[in-house]
């Protein structure tokens, strides 16, 4: 439950109210005690407390997403910072023109603000140690974040469009011209999907796939990416 307020169009500061109903993702960073860190996407639902009629504003209502991001700098909180982003369904909080409101947009991005008060506690109940194995386990341990790209520049994956209501398309772009391996792991470590084809190109999957969670894993040698995808 959040609440902001904002000066309209019609003079007036508006006070509203998110509410969140479902968690799309969430990924968290524990490896340091001292600057633990956090992010997750959830789908909201928007309310002008001050407003009488709330339908009549497109931008209220329900499927919004919102997207935090907070890092606890460790006690007693006032180093503390977080971020907030409003946006419709699945549109990229990082372009201006899809932004229904921001915590602090700043210089083309929404930036942390230090906590006024208050104290933000990070952690985590996974080991975050590397992982050795292609085990969906040791893969749910070493995700700290969305994506996982061991070998920098030159082996670049990304998944689009995350989260996905239909399919995702997944580009792999690497200097190598060695076979490119995907598996693709449920919530429950069983593979799901699987197939072999290379590099410089875009795969497609995910049309048969139920709502939830999941892990793409790529490999091309001894280099390894590791996604996670949402179906919706």
């Amino acid at each position: 439950n959040i609440v902001f307020r904002r000066l309209e169009n019609d003079g007036k500061v508006h006070v509203y109210q998110i509410k969140t109903n479902a968690m799309i993702s969430l990924g968290v960073n524990a490896s340091d005690p001292n600057r633990q860190t956090a992010e997750y996407v959830s789908k909201v639902s928007v309310k002008d407390l001050i407003s009488s009629n709330n339908t009549s504003d497109p931008d209220l209502g329900g499927n919004k997403y919102l997207h935090v991001k907070m890092v606890d700098n460790g006690e007693p909180g006032i180093n503390d910072s977080i971020s907030f982003v409003l946006v419709n369904g699945t549109d990229d909080p990082n372009v201006l023109a899809n932004i229904i409101w921001s915590s602090n947009w700043v210089g083309s991005l929404t930036r942390m603000m230090n906590l006024g008060g208050g104290n933000l506690v990070v952690h985590s109940g996974f080991n975050v140690g590397s992982a050795t194995t292609t085990s969906i386990t040791d893969i749910q341990k070493s995700l700290l974040k969305t994506e996982v790209n061991e070998e920098g520049p030159t082996f670049n994956v990304k998944a689009y469009p995350n989260p996905s209501e239909q399919f995702f398309n997944l580009n792999v772009q690497s200097g190598s011209q060695e076979s490119v391996d995907l598996k693709v792991f449920d919530i429950h470590g069983r593979v799901v999907y699987t197939t072999r084809g290379s590099a410089n190109q875009s795969y497609r999957f995910g049309d048969k796939f139920v709502a939830g969670i999941y892990l793409v894993e790529v490999r091309q040698g001894d280099k390894r990416s590791v996604i996670q995808l949402v179906k919706q």
